[in-house]
């Protein structure tokens, strides 16, 4: 067994889901302190907080919510890789970076993109290097079925279509949103373990993203 790296952006007091939208709450309704037999927690905060998974309903009424993803999409052979591009993901980029890998090679049903402007959970950026559909489509024709990236979305921040987001979904494809990839080796393969909590009918939940080298 290998030493698992956390690659999780907490859900803290001040972490930014979205311009926006109110920071969690977590509130104790009972409290030992004051004389309560046991602490019990209350979390509030948007589903799409920290690092985690988005569900095609989350951009298609007529999509799977996050409780009918399958969990199998989370878990497996996965590939770390670094961009350089501030303001796109783009196709040719992702090519170099990939260039050696054979098609359907198992690491890259899992792919998990470092981009130069990675988000740190709370001050929300004002433009991310969003993937290109054409990148999306390539990826998919590679053979992933899953994707990752350190900032909050696929999409630009100001899309309107979500382009990259139901290509994804259309094919099956999963997708996990802010994660944390610092320090962590690029150009290598892993097992990723990062299932979404079951919440029914939502539109994304948080998960617990985790790394081993193979």
């Amino acid at each position: 067994m290998g030493i698992w790296t956390d690659i999780t952006l907490p859900i803290t007091a001040d972490a930014v889901a979205w311009s926006g939208v109110a920071v969690p709450r977590l509130a104790l309704l009972g409290d030992m302190q004051a004389g309560a037999t046991v602490n019990v927690g209350q979390l509030d905060c948007c589903l799409h907080t920290g690092t985690h998974a988005d569900a095609p309903w989350h951009v298609d009424l007529g999509g799977a919510t996050i409780d009918r993803m399958d969990p199998g999409l989370y878990l497996g052979p996965a590939r770390v890789i670094a961009t350089a591009d501030p303001q796109r993901i783009s196709q040719p980029e992702l090519a170099e970076r990939l260039k050696g890998l054979q098609r359907q090679d198992p690491t890259l049903e899992r792919l998990l993109i470092a981009t130069p402007q990675p988000y740190d959970g709370r001050h929300f950026p004002e433009r991310i290097p969003a993937l290109d559909p054409e990148a999306a489509e390539w990826l998919l024709w590679l053979g992933v079925r899953l994707i990752g990236v350190n900032v909050p979305s696929v999409d630009p921040l100001d899309s309107k279509t979500m382009d990259s987001h139901r290509l994804l979904f259309a094919a099956g494809a999963g997708l996990l949103e802010n994660l944390d990839l610092r320090g962590v080796g690029v150009d290598q393969g892993y097992w990723l373990s990062a299932p979404p909590i079951k919440v029914l009918g939502a539109d994304a939940a948080p998960v617990r993203a985790l790394l081993r080298r193979l």
